[in-house]
């Protein structure tokens, strides 16, 4: 039957997606609103973003189901049209805010942090504790926040430092040439 109404599995998957759509709530990045912005200011509100989508995601029992299926049954025949378009938002957020602080490392962090906030919040639905926090609990969740933050401000941190040392390099470089055609 599956094959003579949807021509398979994968399009019986996204019949039921487009019938029974998850809610996404989170509104979406303006990267217009951070010209001129510090680093410390990007980090910032990237890091804000990152846990007001997971507060979001914790409430939303479905779409978390929809990622849990896509990280338990995922194959090439079978996509999970939620999660990729997820995933295509993500990619393009992150890469905006990379290019604003200059770091080429964003897609690699980004995809640390989301991946653990992801299994942190499957975890927290079945109420388990890790490293003595009690993730089904707004407690450890705040416990959760408070070190995502500080990993951002980290960040913030190392960008600085890479942007001046960029700076530092550039400076030497343009003094030499100067210098050099003095003599």
């Amino acid at each position: 039957m599956i094959y003579r109404y949807f021509g398979g599995l994968d399009g019986l998957m996204k019949a039921y997606y487009k019938q029974n759509p998850p809610v996404v709530q989170l509104p979406r990045i303006d990267p217009e609103q951070f010209k001129g912005a510090t680093i410390e200011e990007i980090m910032e509100a990237s890091c804000e973003y990152m846990l007001l989508d997971f507060r979001l995601l914790r409430q939303n029992i479905q779409t978390l189901e929809y990622l849990r299926a896509d990280l338990l049954a995922h194959s090439e025949k079978h996509t999970n049209p939620m999660a990729d378009k997820l995933e295509q938002e993500t990619h393009d957020i992150v890469e905006t805010m990379s290019g604003m602080v200059s770091s080429e490392y964003g897609r690699s962090v980004s995809a640390i942090m989301i991946s653990a906030l992801r299994l942190l919040t499957f975890m927290s639905q079945d109420k388990r504790t890790l490293m003595g926090i009690d993730l089904g609990t707004d407690e450890g969740w705040a416990q959760i926040e408070q070190a995502v933050r500080r990993i951002f401000y980290g960040l913030a941190l190392a960008a600085n430092e890479t942007h001046a040392n960029n700076q530092n390099l550039l400076m030497t470089s343009a003094t030499r040439q100067t210098s050099s055609k003095v003599l």
